[in-house]
């Protein structure tokens, strides 16, 4: 998911809102930038959760799922 956040970056679609800060692009907040960022974040919490638990089968999955979806309502 990371990954493909970068390619909307690339290809310069799915910009946020008007933006006058250091970090804006063109006068737009780069969300794809921010939502990739931690989207790896989460990716390597959650390989690092994985090794010092004992988990079964599907339940990274879903807590990823879980994780991804509050990052979409604060976004």
């Amino acid at each position: 998911y990371a990954i493909g956040r970068i390619g909307c970056f690339l290809n310069g679609c799915c910009f946020g809102r008007a933006d006058t800060s250091w970090i804006s692009i063109q006068g737009k907040f780069p969300i794809q930038l921010a939502t990739s960022g931690i989207e790896l974040l989460l990716f390597f919490s959650l390989l690092t959760f994985e090794k010092f638990q004992k988990l079964r089968a599907g339940s990274l999955f879903f807590l990823w799922l879980g994780l991804h979806a509050l990052n979409r309502i604060f976004m």
